[in-house]
């Protein structure tokens, strides 16, 4: 009798203890409404304040341990549930609502557990903050340079490697070996940004990695230990930033997006060119992937330019992916979506590719940096034009047109005396951080030369001259030419012969990657000026056809520039003065009524307009009225070849 009543009493116990267990639940959870719009606080008391210890606490006491203690309590918690479920059907529900109560009253204490010993960092500060960056919507332009970046360091990196671009990395290191260089990074990102220090222990191989591979994760961390485990069976090539994206989970950065760029810095960081592959690596993948999602054409024409061995590599982790696909990945992966959703990540899964913001602000000052020495000038413009080498232009001469060559290492520009008998084209080239000094282009002659242009792959230059043709029945005026480089060397230019414009003055081409070769025409009198069109099939130029754009003006149009996917045309309106306009090509291949570019680039009478070969600038001759002379200005077109 007093052993049932001691039963009894012990129940009463524990139910009254499972009861108030749930309660509390409800509190924390209201408790955790307040916290989430208190990011101050937590910031302040909470990651930079006890976390630390309680991470370091951790580390010490189960670190030096070679196996994952949170992998053992899981698999202790599956076995308590199965365990579990088994008695509650042996028993038939016998005692159901208190066997409830139990389960809340863990849940409670698992989820008290989870925010006091790690989850808390999910309401800390954005990053973006801790670091001083400006988190701006970027812009498509943003992200093309970025991608372009990040590949070219990727490229260098992998041949640095291989010392050959089509041969895919190996990384020698085991795993033990990895998690002990991935700290070497932590200290050295710690040496400029102490609030990425990582003391004592490493990561971990997770004791669930085939789990791990079937669930479509490289890794994970275990709150309840503060381990950070790896997915030892992903390629090596990703192992690096994999172990130090845990690391960083483990020093309290629990969002996804801020994990992936600490990790990524830390990476970077390391001295061992595994480490600084793996980081470029990640960052060129969740770079390029947006682009494609904003801009699948772009995004192939910078895929194209990434070395063969580093797609050997891409394809070699997908195919490793690919071979663990199951039915019940996309359900977990669901599951995963809600609880990240549930810890203030409202993009979910999708929240790892917001390090986007942060690699672009990470790169914005190396990127303006590489731009101003790509053209070796201390300032590029916005989108307000200004000047661009305005002593290159001798006072009794005027300016007409300056183009890039296709790798930025000449600069081509038109000079004319002021009575306009005279036309000659220029050239500067790169010497190391300094322009040339200026010299005759190589098919400069003693006759006029202008209007020249490159094909978008930089091979061949088209260009207008007065130099006879030596062909009866055509006129000596201007006409089209074209060199091309062999071998190095530019060729003896050769004439373009468009059979009905025999007796036509024509001038300034421009071609696209579709061989569509663009041009304006006129009579010999400069009359009925217009824009043209030809393309060369099996070494024959076909007749010309007039380029149909429609404009509110009824005069004619002139100097023209093709952009190299023949998607926008630039060109100037024969007015008074001159007016630089753009039109757009639709889907079906026809143009579209033809737009002013705005005030700030139409300020007085303009021409000649070409967009340098990265797309981002435009440049162009502009009359200066009062000093009755012309300059070449350039300006950020970016948000103007958007329809």
């Amino acid at each position: 009798m007093l052993q049932n009543s001691y039963v009894f009493l012990h129940l009463m116990k524990l139910q009254k203890r499972n009861l108030y267990l749930t309660l509390f639940l409800g509190i924390q959870i209201l408790l955790m409404r307040w916290i989430e719009s208190n990011p101050s606080f937590v910031e302040a008391y909470y990651s930079t304040g006890i976390y630390p210890y309680i991470s370091s606490l951790f580390r010490i006491l189960l670190g030096w341990i070679p196996f994952s203690i949170g992998d053992l309590l899981i698999f202790f918690f599956i076995f308590y549930c199965l365990r579990f479920i088994y008695r509650l059907f042996k028993t038939r529900f016998k005692g159901f609502l208190n066997k409830v109560f139990g389960i809340t009253a863990f849940a409670s204490v698992i989820y008290f557990c989870f925010y006091l010993l790690w989850g808390l960092n999910y309401y800390r500060k954005p990053l973006s903050k801790n670091l001083g960056y400006e988190t701006t919507k970027y812009s498509n332009e943003q992200l093309i340079d970025l991608s372009n970046h990040l590949i070219s360091k990727l490229n260098e990196t992998q041949i640095l490697i291989t010392q050959s671009d089509t041969l895919k990395v190996e990384n020698p290191y085991s795993q033990k070996e990895m998690y002990a260089l991935a700290r070497n990074g932590y200290d050295e990102l710690a040496k400029d940004l102490p609030q990425f220090t990582y003391k004592y222990g490493t990561a971990k191989s997770s004791l669930m990695s085939l789990f791990q591979s079937y669930n479509g994760t490289s890794g994970y961390l275990n709150p309840l230990t503060g381990e950070a485990q790896v997915n030892n069976r992903v390629p090596k090539t990703s192992y690096p930033t994999t172990t130090c994206h845990e690391m960083a989970h483990q020093i309290g950065f629990a969002a996804e997006n801020e994990a992936n760029f600490v990790g990524f810095l830390a990476a970077l960081s390391n001295e061992d060119i595994y480490f600084k592959y793996a980081a470029y690596r990640m960052a060129t993948r969740y770079v390029i992937f947006e682009l494609y999602k904003r801009d699948s054409e772009k995004y192939w024409e910078v895929y194209k330019t990434i070395n063969k061995g580093i797609i050997k590599d891409f394809r070699a982790s997908s195919a490793f992916w690919k071979t663990y696909e199951n039915p019940f990945e996309p359900l977990m992966k669901k599951g995963y979506n809600v609880y990240l959703k549930s810890n203030k990540q409202q993009n979910g899964v999708n929240s790892y590719n917001y390090v986007v913001d942060l690699l672009i602000n990470y790169y914005k000052d190396e990127i303006s940096q590489n731009m101003q020495q790509r053209y070796l000038v201390s300032k590029t413009p916005d989108n307000i034009p200004i000047p661009f080498m305005s002593k290159l232009t001798p006072k009794n001469k005027l300016i007409h047109r300056g183009v890039f060559s296709s790798d930025f290492n000449s600069y081509y520009y038109t000079l004319s005396d002021k009575n306009f008998k005279q036309f000659d084209v220029y050239l500067v080239e790169k010497k190391g951080n300094e322009w040339t000094a200026p010299k005759k282009a190589f098919f400069n002659s003693r006759y006029n030369e202008h209007g020249m242009s490159f094909s978008p792959d930089g091979n061949s230059i088209y260009f207008s001259s007065t130099r006879p043709t030596n062909i009866d029945g055509v006129s000596t005026t201007w006409h089209l030419w074209k060199s091309e480089k062999r071998n190095g060397q530019w060729n003896e230019p050769i004439y373009i012969d468009i059979p009905n414009l025999d007796n036509k003055l024509v001038s300034h081409p421009t071609i696209s990657k579709t061989g569509n070769l663009y041009f304006h025409a006129s009579n010999l009198d400069y009359s009925n000026m217009n824009l043209y069109y030809t393309k060369e099939i099996n070494g024959t130029y076909e007749n010309a056809k007039e380029l149909k754009i429609p404009t509110n003006r009824t005069k004619g149009k002139c100097t023209p520039y093709i952009s190299p996917n023949d998607t926008y045309l630039i060109f100037a309106s024969i007015e008074n003065p001159l007016n630089l306009m753009i039109s757009f090509r639709d889907k079906n291949g026809v143009w579209k009524k033809a737009r002013k570019f705005n005030d700030s680039i139409n300020k007085n009478s303009q021409g000649n307009p070409h967009v340098t070969p990265d797309g981002k600038f435009l440049l162009y001759a502009v009359e200066n009225q009062y000093q009755d002379t012309w300059e070449i200005h350039w300006v950020n077109i970016t948000s103007e070849i958007r329809e």
